[in-house]
Protein backbone atom coordinates (compact mmCIF):
# COMPACT_ATOMS: atom_id res chain seq x y z
CA UNK A 1 0.00 0.00 0.00
CA UNK A 2 1.58 3.41 -1.13
CA UNK A 3 1.44 6.53 0.66
CA UNK A 4 -1.73 7.97 -1.24
CA UNK A 5 -3.41 4.77 -0.24
CA UNK A 6 -2.55 5.17 3.54
CA UNK A 7 -3.48 9.08 3.27
CA UNK A 8 -6.65 8.21 1.50
CA UNK A 9 -7.54 5.20 4.42
CA UNK A 10 -6.48 7.73 7.37
CA UNK A 11 -8.82 10.36 5.47
CA UNK A 12 -12.02 8.10 5.28
CA UNK A 13 -11.23 6.65 9.06
CA UNK A 14 -11.07 10.05 10.36
CA UNK A 15 -14.25 11.33 8.59
CA UNK A 16 -16.62 8.31 8.10
CA UNK A 17 -16.12 5.86 11.12
CA UNK A 18 -18.23 5.99 14.04
CA UNK A 19 -15.52 3.59 15.79
CA UNK A 20 -14.90 0.65 13.91
CA UNK A 21 -17.97 1.16 11.67
CA UNK A 22 -17.50 3.42 8.25
CA UNK A 23 -20.11 4.06 5.82
CA UNK A 24 -19.09 6.66 2.39
CA UNK A 25 -22.01 7.57 0.34
CA UNK A 26 -21.38 6.43 -3.43
CA UNK A 27 -21.48 10.03 -4.86
CA UNK A 28 -18.57 10.51 -2.88
CA UNK A 29 -16.08 8.17 -4.65
CA UNK A 30 -15.44 10.55 -7.39
CA UNK A 31 -14.34 13.32 -5.30
CA UNK A 32 -12.25 11.11 -3.42
CA UNK A 33 -10.77 9.84 -6.15
CA UNK A 34 -9.98 13.35 -7.26
CA UNK A 35 -8.52 14.35 -4.19
CA UNK A 36 -6.14 11.52 -3.50
CA UNK A 37 -5.36 10.82 -7.32
CA UNK A 38 -7.08 7.47 -7.25
CA UNK A 39 -9.57 6.41 -9.91
CA UNK A 40 -13.05 5.13 -8.62
CA UNK A 41 -11.93 1.30 -9.03
CA UNK A 42 -9.38 1.80 -6.64
CA UNK A 43 -11.37 3.92 -4.07
CA UNK A 44 -13.93 1.37 -4.24
CA UNK A 45 -11.00 -1.69 -3.65
CA UNK A 46 -9.30 0.20 -0.40
CA UNK A 47 -13.28 0.78 1.15
CA UNK A 48 -14.02 -2.71 0.47
CA UNK A 49 -10.77 -4.18 2.37
CA UNK A 50 -11.14 -1.44 5.54
CA UNK A 51 -15.21 -2.85 5.42
CA UNK A 52 -16.66 0.75 4.89
CA UNK A 53 -19.97 0.11 3.09
CA UNK A 54 -20.93 2.48 0.40
CA UNK A 55 -24.46 3.66 0.46
CA UNK A 56 -26.72 3.26 -2.29
CA UNK A 57 -29.83 4.63 -2.85
CA UNK A 58 -33.03 3.23 -4.77
CA UNK A 59 -31.28 -0.50 -4.83
CA UNK A 60 -33.87 -3.36 -3.45
CA UNK A 61 -33.59 -5.09 -0.19
CA UNK A 62 -32.12 -8.41 -0.37
CA UNK A 63 -33.70 -10.12 2.42
CA UNK A 64 -30.62 -12.57 3.06
CA UNK A 65 -28.20 -9.71 3.75
CA UNK A 66 -31.11 -8.00 6.51
CA UNK A 67 -29.25 -8.70 10.48
CA UNK A 68 -32.46 -9.27 11.95
CA UNK A 69 -31.24 -9.42 15.37
CA UNK A 70 -30.00 -5.56 14.67
CA UNK A 71 -33.84 -4.49 14.35
CA UNK A 72 -34.64 -5.80 17.82
CA UNK A 73 -32.93 -3.60 19.91
CA UNK A 74 -32.04 -0.06 17.85
CA UNK A 75 -29.50 2.04 19.32
CA UNK A 76 -30.50 5.22 17.41
CA UNK A 77 -34.06 5.72 15.02
CA UNK A 78 -35.76 8.14 13.58
CA UNK A 79 -38.23 9.56 15.70
CA UNK A 80 -41.72 10.31 14.68
CA UNK A 81 -43.00 13.59 14.78
CA UNK A 82 -44.61 14.39 18.57
CA UNK A 83 -48.04 14.75 18.38
CA UNK A 84 -49.69 18.36 17.18
CA UNK A 85 -51.51 18.62 20.46
CA UNK A 86 -48.46 18.38 22.29
CA UNK A 87 -46.29 20.34 20.22
CA UNK A 88 -44.38 23.15 21.94
CA UNK A 89 -45.00 21.81 25.72
CA UNK A 90 -41.93 21.10 27.77
CA UNK A 91 -40.12 21.07 31.06
CA UNK A 92 -38.03 24.51 29.64
CA UNK A 93 -41.38 26.38 29.04
CA UNK A 94 -42.88 24.88 31.91
CA UNK A 95 -40.70 24.79 34.65
CA UNK A 96 -38.64 28.34 33.19
CA UNK A 97 -35.34 28.29 31.70
CA UNK A 98 -33.38 28.84 35.39
CA UNK A 99 -34.35 25.50 36.45
CA UNK A 100 -33.61 23.76 32.89
CA UNK A 101 -29.98 25.86 32.65
CA UNK A 102 -29.70 23.75 35.85
CA UNK A 103 -30.97 20.73 34.45
CA UNK A 104 -28.46 20.74 31.47
CA UNK A 105 -25.07 21.58 33.31
CA UNK A 106 -26.13 18.78 35.55
CA UNK A 107 -26.61 16.79 33.04
CA UNK A 108 -23.51 17.54 30.98
CA UNK A 109 -21.36 16.94 34.35
CA UNK A 110 -23.02 13.59 35.27
CA UNK A 111 -22.11 12.40 32.03
CA UNK A 112 -19.06 14.00 31.05
CA UNK A 113 -19.99 15.83 28.42
CA UNK A 114 -20.93 12.63 26.17
CA UNK A 115 -23.73 11.72 23.95
CA UNK A 116 -25.73 9.13 25.64
CA UNK A 117 -26.32 7.39 22.78
CA UNK A 118 -23.21 7.61 20.60
CA UNK A 119 -20.23 8.41 23.13
CA UNK A 120 -19.25 11.62 21.17
CA UNK A 121 -17.34 13.48 23.28
CA UNK A 122 -16.77 17.11 23.22
CA UNK A 123 -15.51 20.04 24.82
CA UNK A 124 -18.41 22.76 23.62
CA UNK A 125 -21.30 22.47 25.54
CA UNK A 126 -23.31 23.73 22.50
CA UNK A 127 -22.47 20.77 20.62
CA UNK A 128 -25.00 18.61 23.27
CA UNK A 129 -28.65 19.11 23.74
CA UNK A 130 -30.96 18.09 26.68
CA UNK A 131 -33.48 15.88 24.78
CA UNK A 132 -36.95 15.11 27.01
CA UNK A 133 -38.71 11.81 26.37
CA UNK A 134 -42.17 11.64 26.31
CA UNK A 135 -45.28 9.84 27.01
CA UNK A 136 -48.61 10.84 26.68
CA UNK A 137 -51.71 10.24 28.56
CA UNK A 138 -54.35 11.18 26.37
CA UNK A 139 -57.70 10.40 28.83
CA UNK A 140 -57.01 12.95 31.64
CA UNK A 141 -54.65 14.87 29.85
CA UNK A 142 -51.12 14.44 31.04
CA UNK A 143 -47.85 14.89 29.24
CA UNK A 144 -45.50 12.10 31.22
CA UNK A 145 -41.82 12.91 31.77
CA UNK A 146 -40.07 9.64 31.32
CA UNK A 147 -36.37 10.70 31.28
CA UNK A 148 -33.95 13.85 30.28
CA UNK A 149 -30.98 12.31 27.64
CA UNK A 150 -27.61 14.30 26.80
CA UNK A 151 -27.46 13.64 23.44
CA UNK A 152 -25.08 15.08 20.81
CA UNK A 153 -26.65 17.32 17.36
CA UNK A 154 -27.04 14.68 15.45
CA UNK A 155 -28.20 12.34 17.61
CA UNK A 156 -31.06 14.61 18.41
CA UNK A 157 -31.65 15.31 14.76
CA UNK A 158 -32.92 11.92 14.42
CA UNK A 159 -35.58 12.19 17.21
CA UNK A 160 -37.15 15.54 15.42
CA UNK A 161 -37.33 14.59 11.67
CA UNK A 162 -38.94 18.38 10.82
CA UNK A 163 -35.23 19.63 11.73
CA UNK A 164 -33.25 16.47 11.29
CA UNK A 165 -31.80 17.54 8.16
CA UNK A 166 -30.06 20.70 8.79
CA UNK A 167 -28.73 19.29 12.18
CA UNK A 168 -27.79 16.38 10.65
CA UNK A 169 -25.27 18.23 8.42
CA UNK A 170 -24.49 21.08 10.65
CA UNK A 171 -20.55 19.62 10.79
CA UNK A 172 -19.80 18.27 7.47
CA UNK A 173 -20.54 21.45 6.27
CA UNK A 174 -16.57 22.29 5.50
CA UNK A 175 -16.44 18.38 3.76
CA UNK A 176 -18.32 20.12 0.75
CA UNK A 177 -20.64 16.85 0.92
CA UNK A 178 -23.48 18.55 0.26
CA UNK A 179 -22.49 19.37 -3.30
CA UNK A 180 -23.87 15.78 -4.25
CA UNK A 181 -25.47 14.42 -1.20
CA UNK A 182 -28.98 14.69 -0.18
CA UNK A 183 -28.95 15.98 3.05
CA UNK A 184 -31.61 13.63 4.25
CA UNK A 185 -28.45 10.52 3.39
CA UNK A 186 -26.41 12.17 5.51
CA UNK A 187 -28.50 11.21 8.34
CA UNK A 188 -29.16 8.19 7.34
CA UNK A 189 -26.25 7.21 6.73
CA UNK A 190 -25.11 8.19 10.79
CA UNK A 191 -27.79 6.21 11.51
CA UNK A 192 -26.18 3.26 9.66
CA UNK A 193 -22.91 3.90 12.03
CA UNK A 194 -24.66 4.33 15.03
CA UNK A 195 -26.36 1.41 14.77
CA UNK A 196 -23.55 -0.53 12.55
CA UNK A 197 -26.40 -1.37 10.40
CA UNK A 198 -25.40 -2.70 6.56
CA UNK A 199 -27.30 -1.05 3.91
CA UNK A 200 -29.50 -3.80 3.64
CA UNK A 201 -30.79 -4.08 7.08
CA UNK A 202 -31.00 0.25 6.95
CA UNK A 203 -33.34 -0.18 4.22
CA UNK A 204 -35.25 -2.60 5.79
CA UNK A 205 -35.57 -0.04 8.72
CA UNK A 206 -36.49 2.59 6.76
CA UNK A 207 -39.30 0.69 4.78
CA UNK A 208 -41.02 -0.22 8.21
CA UNK A 209 -40.65 3.22 9.35
CA UNK A 210 -41.77 4.92 6.13
CA UNK A 211 -45.02 2.58 6.81
CA UNK A 212 -45.67 3.47 9.85
CA UNK A 213 -45.72 7.35 9.07
CA UNK A 214 -47.80 6.71 6.18
CA UNK A 215 -50.48 5.12 8.41
CA UNK A 216 -50.27 8.15 11.02
CA UNK A 217 -50.66 10.57 8.25
CA UNK A 218 -53.61 9.01 6.73
CA UNK A 219 -54.84 8.77 9.90
CA UNK A 220 -54.47 12.80 10.80
CA UNK A 221 -56.03 13.32 7.33
CA UNK A 222 -58.86 11.53 7.83
CA UNK A 223 -59.69 12.56 11.52
CA UNK A 224 -59.31 16.22 10.24
CA UNK A 225 -62.07 15.51 7.70
CA UNK A 226 -64.51 13.82 10.08
CA UNK A 227 -67.06 14.09 12.57
CA UNK A 228 -66.46 10.61 13.67
CA UNK A 229 -66.11 10.06 17.81
CA UNK A 230 -61.50 9.71 16.74
CA UNK A 231 -61.72 13.52 15.33
CA UNK A 232 -63.89 14.88 18.12
CA UNK A 233 -61.30 13.34 20.30
CA UNK A 234 -58.67 14.84 18.63
CA UNK A 235 -59.95 18.55 18.64
CA UNK A 236 -60.40 17.87 22.14
CA UNK A 237 -56.65 16.34 22.33
CA UNK A 238 -55.67 19.81 20.84
CA UNK A 239 -57.74 22.48 23.02
CA UNK A 240 -57.08 20.42 26.24
CA UNK A 241 -55.32 22.30 29.34
CA UNK A 242 -52.19 19.76 29.46
CA UNK A 243 -50.71 18.76 32.48
CA UNK A 244 -47.50 17.52 33.67
CA UNK A 245 -45.73 14.25 35.30
CA UNK A 246 -42.48 13.44 35.84
CA UNK A 247 -42.23 9.57 36.33
CA UNK A 248 -38.35 9.35 35.41
CA UNK A 249 -35.19 10.55 37.53
CA UNK A 250 -33.78 13.82 36.46
CA UNK A 251 -31.82 16.13 38.08
CA UNK A 252 -33.84 18.43 40.27
CA UNK A 253 -36.49 16.16 40.60
CA UNK A 254 -38.01 17.53 43.75
CA UNK A 255 -37.75 21.11 42.49
CA UNK A 256 -39.41 20.66 39.17
CA UNK A 257 -42.00 18.86 40.77
CA UNK A 258 -42.74 21.60 43.18
CA UNK A 259 -42.48 24.51 40.44
CA UNK A 260 -44.91 22.76 38.37
CA UNK A 261 -47.43 22.69 41.54
CA UNK A 262 -47.13 25.83 42.28
CA UNK A 263 -48.16 26.83 38.45
CA UNK A 264 -51.00 24.50 39.26
CA UNK A 265 -49.28 22.11 35.69
CA UNK A 266 -48.68 19.20 37.91
CA UNK A 267 -50.99 15.97 37.79
CA UNK A 268 -50.25 13.68 40.85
Amino acid sequence: MNEKDNEFIKYIKENYYLGDYGVVHEKEIPIFGEQFGLDDKKVKQELKRIDCIIFKSGSKINAKNVEWDKLKDIKLGKGQRIPKYVQGKKIETAAGKRIWSRIREELLREHNMSCQICGFNTDKPGDLHAHEIWEYDENNFVLILKEIQLICTRCHGCQHPENAAMLSIKNDEKKGILRVIPKSHVLEMYLMRVNQWNLDTFKQYQKKFSDEKCELMRAEVLNARSSDPAAVKKRELNNANWRYNIEGKIPFHDEVIQILREKDLYFD
